[in-house]
């Protein structure tokens, strides 16, 4: 049986009252920044058939146009571009705004006992956080005629983006379908996950220099082979001008198509702008150490470079600026490399892999972090993970070169406890204060 019967043979039914008027008769897939889907064929006026321009791992995005009061199924072709039945909880997410610029992601929440919404984003003067007590918030990404279609179910939580909840995985044939819901507006972008773009890091960069630099040390530590910037964070804590201190490594996008690690890197970055993590350890923080390979939604480009038969622009950058702290004192003392999985692979959170030299530091670290993740309501996968050495990757050269506890996590936000970009963020703070409490009750000196 060819795809396209497959695929012909499901309808949509739906009832003429739902459909708004339409603006646009003929939705289709477009070409913008940081999307990797394309179509394939058109069904029908509410049936597309797409395909992935590159073989898939945890990623994809799509804009299309003329789809104001639609409702479309959407097929997705997955022959020789990805396993489809690790998809099958997955709910895609869908939003009106750019999803390369910063002000696409700024969630809101309301309090329960003031009725006033907050926002989440913590560049912000704490006056200008207060977006009123209406039904939703106040705030300018998403028109307010749409604006309602993003609360979330209680009321209570806002942020400019919503789920596909009506997804099929035909796991035998490689074949995944989505049925949206009637969009209000004509152009929408939809996403595997959270996106989060070279642009969008470049934005976000931009604002954190200009309204908190003083909180920070932003440093451009290299280039990569296409010549974009490769940038360190470094946290202005209470601890950051100490003699010596204990400092932690976070980065992400090793696997260039897992965004949920630079996502939970921004948390721990809003903590500190919120002042809950000012007494916590010298912090840096790298939110993407592959931008070349988001750009190109490539699973794999610089990971594997870090040995002695091969090297990239990019580890150079990383390994030079690791031994320049090192020299200043400030070596890290842990590393956490964070990556994302599959929907139905693991939990919110997972150590697949762990240094075998470090499992004296790297159990009760995961113990407690463990311990943090279920009493503010993450799920933890308690497998066990491979004892192994990556020597070749920026993990092993740490604890090879600098003695570093490396630790790594998988983290998903599309699981079946799926996250919220405020869950998502808060989970990276989470994994550091449990970090940091190992680092400062004497155990670490006593351990090593």
């Amino acid at each position: 049986m060819s795809f396209v019967l497959i695929l012909t043979t499901m309808s949509v039914v739906r009832s003429a009252e739902d459909v708004a008027p339409v603006q646009h008769d003929n939705p289709k897939v477009l070409e913008s920044t940081g999307t990797n889907v394309r179509q394939q064929e058109k069904i029908c006026d509410d049936y597309l058939v797409v395909e992935l321009t590159t073989i898939t791992h945890n990623w994809w995005m799509m804009k299309l146009s003329g789809v104001q009061g639609k409702s479309l199924t959407i097929g997705f072709n997955m022959v020789g571009k990805g396993n489809v039945s690790k998809w099958v909880p997955l709910q895609p997410v869908y939003t009106y705004a750019d999803p390369n610029k910063l002000s696409a992601y700024e969630w809101f929440a309301k309090d329960s006992t003031s009725g006033q919404w907050r926002s989440g984003n913590a560049l912000l003067p704490d006056d200008q956080r207060h977006a009123g007590d209406g039904k939703s918030p106040r705030q300018s990404v998403i028109s307010q005629e749409s604006a309602e279609e993003f609360l979330s179910q209680n009321g209570s939580y806002w942020e400019p983006w919503g789920r596909i909840t009506k997804t099929e995985v035909a796991a035998n044939l490689n074949i995944f379908r989505m049925t949206t819901p009637t969009f209000s507006q004509d152009e929408v972008w939809i996403a595997m996950r959270y996106p989060f773009t070279y642009e969008l890091l470049q934005d976000y960069i931009n604002v954190l220099y200009e309204k908190r630099s003083q909180n920070f040390v932003i440093k451009t530590i290299g280039q990569t082979a296409e010549k974009r910037d490769l940038w360190a964070i470094e946290v202005k804590t209470s601890r950051f001008f100490l003699q010596n201190p204990m400092t932690l490594l976070v980065y992400a996008r090793e696997h260039a198509t897992e965004p949920d690690g630079s996502w939970a890197i921004l948390g721990m970055l809003n903590a500190v702008l919120d002042g809950t993590l000012e007494k916590w350890p010298r912090l840096v923080l790298l939110p993407m150490v592959d931008p070349d390979g988001v750009a190109k939604h490539r699973y794999e480009g610089m990971i594997r470079t870090f040995g002695a038969a091969q090297s990239s622009p990019e580890s150079s950058a990383l390994q030079a600026y690791m031994q320049s702290m090192a020299r200043d004192g400030k070596r890290p003392y842990i590393s956490i490399s964070l990556h994302n999985v599959e929907s139905n692979e693991a939990d919110n959170i997972w150590m697949p892999h762990a240094d075998y030299q470090r499992g004296w530091a790297i159990k009760p670290i995961n113990a407690r972090i463990e311990q943090f993740a279920k009493k503010n309501g993450y799920t933890f996968t308690n497998r066990e993970p491979e004892w192994t050495f990556q020597g070749n990757r920026f993990e092993g050269w740490l604890s090879r070169k600098l003695g570093c506890v490396d630790l790594v996590y998988e983290l998903n936000s599309q699981a079946k406890n799926r996250l919220t970009l405020q869950r998502l963020q808060e989970m990276g703070a989470l994994m550091v204060k449990a970090c940091d409490e190992k680092l400062q009750d004497g155990w670490f000196d006593h351990a090593q």
